[in-house]
């Protein structure tokens, strides 16, 4: 039977194909019709689906029964990525600037299309990324928070041994004090440094390598602090005439000699 001809509110777009598909099975309306009342008969009564959607006669015939299942189950699927555009990106984030950036939300919209992933389940997948990517960070930051804190208490630890290990050198710590405020002074009016020059060493001596370094730290302050303590009595600022003659041990003088400081 032909019903393309056939005009009917009942009859859409949507279903005249698989409406055609069906009808061509009779020979006749009056055939249809009983088959029609056959179906009246079934209604309220169970159901049993095809145990494939490959058993109906046609594509048309599995798309209007996939379409009528999904709506169902309320799964809605989406054509291309434009159809995902409603999904919430940052669902299930606690950051402000969320977890997916434009790549990663266009590889997962277009992960969902290929895999025929519906807008829901691709919702919840969506808000579970951001929920354990959100505690990933959180842990991650509070490991590094405190390797921070501990480096910093190991560093403190080894300035302070430093400290400790410089002072019998120096007599007191107010002594050591006193020659390492020497020693910066030497670095910007004695020893030739630019300004800027003499940043970086005071630098490297107090925050960097040398500040944990006992025989560096005393090597700079033993051949440089004598320079400006010569200066400031001779009044003029800068390098002495008259000879220097900083008190150094053998051991300093020899280490001093083999870094080319003499």
């Amino acid at each position: 039977m032909d019903i393309t001809t056939i005009e009917h509110p009942s009859i859409t777009t949507e279903n005249r194909v698989a409406l055609q598909t069906h009808m061509e099975k009779f020979d006749s309306f009056e055939a249809a019709a009983v088959d029609g009342m056959a179906l009246k008969a079934m209604t309220g009564k169970p159901f049993k689906l095809p145990e494939s959607v490959d058993k109906l006669p046609d594509d048309a015939s599995r798309a209007s029964l996939l379409s009528h299942v999904n709506k169902l189950y309320g799964r809605e699927y989406a054509a291309d990525i434009d159809g995902l555009a409603d999904l919430d990106m940052r669902l299930g984030s606690t950051a402000e600037d969320g977890m997916f950036d434009e790549e990663l939300e266009k590889a997962f919209k277009q992960h969902a299309i290929d895999t025929k992933m519906d807008k829901k389940a691709a919702q919840r997948n969506i808000e579970f990324y951001n929920k354990a990517m959100g505690r990933a960070r959180t842990a991650f930051a509070a490991k590094t928070e405190e390797t921070t804190k501990k480096a910093a208490t190991e560093r403190l630890a080894a300035v302070a041994a430093c400290n400790e290990a410089l002072i019998p050198k120096f007599g007191t710590k107010e002594k050591l004090d006193e020659q390492t405020v020497l020693l910066h002074r030497a670095l910007l009016n004695d020893a030739g440094c630019t300004a800027d020059e003499a940043a970086d060493v005071a630098d490297f001596l107090k925050d960097r390598e040398g500040a944990t370094n006992a025989t560096i730290r005393r090597l700079f302050i033993s051949n440089l602090a004598p320079l400006a303590a010569e200066s400031t009595v001779h009044g003029s600022g800068g390098p002495s005439d008259g000879p220097t003659t900083p008190v150094q041990s053998d051991q300093d003088k020899q280490v001093a000699k083999d870094l080319n400081w003499t």
